[in-house]
C-alpha cells in the first residue's frame, strides 16, 4: 500500500456518483453483454475523473455493484451471491432478522425523523445500515439502553469474523472502512470512537479509514493521542470532506484536519480521504467539487509538513 513519503496522498471512500444509464441498465436486469459494454466505459470515465481531479489512490467507483437507484444499498448485499460461494436467497420471513430497533437518538428527536428528512442522501433502514462494518449498528440496538458492554461483545466478534475472512490476505492489501452511517440526521447517540478504537486496530488491515470531517466526530483526532496508539507500520485515512452537508469545506480547513493527524501519528503514516462514500449521498456536482478540495488542503498541508 502506498504510503504518504514525499507528499500527503489522496484517496476516497469507495462509492462515486453513478452514470445514469448504468443506473437504468441494472434497474432493467439488461443482459451481461450489454451492461459490460456500459460498465467497462463508465469505470474507465470515473477513473479517469478522479485522475482529473488529482487524487493519487482511485477506484472503480464502485460501479460493478447493481445500484437501481442514485442511493441503493441493496447492492452492497446482493453482489455477493455472485462473488462468493456459500450464500443463496431463500424466501420466507427472515431468520433471526435485525431485531427492533433501540434508537435513542431516533426516540429523542422523533419529530424530525418522523419528517423523513433523514432518509436524504442516505439509507435508514436497518438493512442498509448493515452494510456499514463495526459502529452504526450502537446506535440501532444499543442506544436506548446505554449498552457499550454488550455492544463491545458483539463488534470484538465482528473483528473475528473480518479477520477470519481476510484469512491469508496481507495486511498491507487491505484498507478497512467505519462509518456512524449515512442518513443525515443528529447522531446524537453515536458511540464514541474511543470506545471501540482498540477494536478497530484488531482488524487485520494496514490502513483504517474513520469519519473526521462529520461535524459529530471531528475532534475524535484526539483519540490517536490520547486513547489508542496506532500500531506500527499502520496508516490512518482521516475523512477530511464530509457527505454529510453540502457545504463545500475550505481547503485550509482541510489542511488544518490533515496537520493535526500527522502530528499525533506522523506524516507518513496519514492519507487524506472521505468520510464516507459519496456516490448518491450528495449532488454529483458537490461531490466532485469536494474531492478537488481535497486535494488542494493534502497540497496545502504536505507544503507545511515537508516544507524542508
Amino acid at each position: 500500500m502506498q504510503r504518504s513519503t514525499n507528499r500527503m496522498l489522496t484517496t476516497h471512500v469507495g462509492s462515486l456518483p453513478r452514470p445514469d444509464d448504468l443506473i437504468q441498465l441494472y434497474r432493467d436486469n439488461a443482459s451481461s453483454e450489454t451492461l459490460a459494454a456500459c460498465l467497462t466505459s463508465a469505470v474507465a470515465e470515473v477513473v479517469r475523473h478522479q485522475q482529473d481531479v488529482g487524487l493519487d489512490i482511485v477506484n472503480d467507483g464502485e460501479f460493478g455493484k447493481a445500484t437501481r437507484a442514485a442511493v441503493d444499498y441493496g447492492a452492497w448485499w446482493s453482489y455477493v451471491y455472485d462473488r462468493l460461494e456459500g450464500f443463496e436467497v431463500r424466501t420466507g420471513p427472515p431468520i433471526g432478522g435485525f431485531g427492533p430497533v433501540h434508537s435513542k437518538d431516533r426516540a429523542n428527536f422523533g419529530e424530525f425523523y418522523d419528517t423523513g428528512m433523514a432518509m436524504a442522501g442516505g439509507g435508514s433502514t436497518p438493512a442498509a445500515q448493515a452494510t456499514a462494518a463495526l459502529v452504526d449498528l450502537y446506535d440501532w440496538w444499543y442506544s436506548s439502553q446505554d449498552d457499550l458492554a454488550g455492544f463491545r461483545k458483539w463488534a470484538a466478534f465482528q473483528v473475528e469474523v473480518v479477520n477470519h475472512a481476510l484469512k491469508g490476505i496481507p495486511a498491507d492489501r487491505v484498507r478497512f472502512h467505519i462509518c456512524w452511517g449515512s442518513w443525515h440526521g443528529p447522531h446524537s447517540s453515536d458511540v464514541a470512537l474511543k470506545d471501540i478504537a482498540d477494536l478497530l486496530i484488531r482488524v487485520n488491515a494496514q490502513a483504517y479509514s474513520v469519519e473526521a470531517g462529520n461535524v459529530r466526530h471531528a475532534h475524535e483526532w484526539k483519540v490517536w493521542r490520547d486513547v489508542v496508539k496506532l500500531p506500527p507500520g499502520r496508516i490512518l485515512i482521516p475523512g477530511v470532506v464530509s457527505h454529510a452537508t453540502n457545504v463545500l469545506e475550505h481547503p485550509e480547513l482541510v489542511a488544518d484536519r490533515l496537520l493535526r493527524y500527522a502530528g499525533v501519528v506522523g506524516r507518513e503514516n496519514v492519507i487524506a480521504g472521505t468520510d464516507c462514500g459519496l456516490g448518491g449521498r450528495i449532488h454529483p456536482q458537490l461531490a466532485w467539487a469536494k474531492l478537488r478540495i481535497l486535494v488542494e488542503g493534502a497540497a496545502l498541508a504536505s507544503q507545511q509538513l515537508w516544507a524542508s
